[in-house]
C-alpha cells in the first residue's frame, strides 16, 4: 500500500516539476 501511495506522489512530483519550469521558464522569456 505504500509503495502504491508513494508512487502516486513520486509520479505527481514529475509531472509538476516540468509545468512549473515551463511556467518560469516562460515569465522570464516575457520579460
Amino acid at each position: 500500500m505504500m509503495g502504491a501511495v508513494a508512487g502516486q506522489l513520486l509520479r505527481a512530483t514529475l509531472v509538476a516539476l516540468p509545468d512549473r519550469y515551463a511556467n518560469w521558464i516562460a515569465r522570464e522569456a516575457t520579460t
